[in-house]
């Protein structure tokens, strides 16, 4: 079902206002989520912008030992725009890691 502007603008103001009001609820949280995905998904001239203003960056994959932990074998691939990241701390070890971007 689409939406007009006005509607997903409507609903996004409502959550968003219930967000101020309580912005610990998670569930407050994942309800204007969902509405300004839901906005952005069927304005998607909209989502490019967005994307254009805030910058294109790519997401995270991150292999964290931590507190005496192992972690072996693990392989990364990240498309585009991203950051790989391994650390180890406290005591932890990290072998066999394979990282690979894809343009």
């Amino acid at each position: 079902m689409h939406h007009t502007n006005k509607e997903d603008a409507a609903k996004i103001q409502r959550a968003a206002q219930v967000v101020a009001v309580d912005p610990q609820d998670q569930n407050y949280q994942t309800t204007l989520a969902t509405h300004i995905g839901t906005s952005l998904q069927s304005h998607t001239p909209l989502a490019q912008e967005l994307l254009d203003i805030l910058g294109e960056e790519g997401g995270l994959q991150e292999i964290l030992a931590d507190k005496d932990s192992w972690v072996e074998n693990v392989r990364q691939e990240v498309q585009g725009k991203g950051d790989q990241r391994v650390r180890a701390n406290q005591g932890s070890v990290i072998k066999g890691v394979k990282q690979k971007r894809v343009r």
